[in-house]
């Protein structure tokens, strides 16, 4: 990753630019897009990411809870922001660009993923019950995740 690229997230985020990278992600492969199609919502990268890592299964290609992880860091569409995305065995996914606006983006840098038990103590629940998963700067908040800030 540039330099340039890590002093923006550094100065403008707060995050730690240690082992920062860029990664490629991939255009969904078909079950992932025809599941997507159905449960993307416009904007709401977070709760989409965390949907599908909740509830996609593929005994075919040997998906279920344990090899999807949610994705948190930044993502460019020409400008950097704080974004979520899944990761499933090796490959990463952007479900939420994908399927709204039919392209992904152009940078896209993880700052850390989490798997489904992660997931399920970090996840907040209103009074019906409605899951709300972690944001990345909710994530200052915990011990385990403060050495990811400055």
């Amino acid at each position: 990753m540039n330099t340039e690229l890590s002093n923006f997230i550094k100065l403008a985020y707060r995050v730690s630019p240690n082992g920062l990278q860029t990664i490629n992600v991939k255009p969904m492969f078909h079950r992932l897009s025809v599941f997507s199609d159905i449960m993307v919502e416009p904007k709401m990268c977070y709760q989409n990411s965390f949907d599908i890592m909740s509830s996609f299964r593929d005994s075919d290609a040997n998906i279920n809870i344990t090899t999807i992880k949610y994705v948190l860091g930044f993502a460019s569409n020409g400008v950097l922001v704080p974004h979520a995305w899944i990761k499933i065995h090796d490959s990463y996914y952007d479900p939420t660009w994908e399927v709204t606006l039919e392209h992904l983006g152009n940078i896209y840098v993880p700052v850390v993923e989490l798997d489904y038990k992660q997931m399920a103590q970090l996840t907040k629940s209103d009074s019906m019950n409605r899951a709300y998963p972690v944001m990345l700067d909710e994530l200052r908040s915990h011990q385990a995740y403060r050495d990811l800030f400055i």
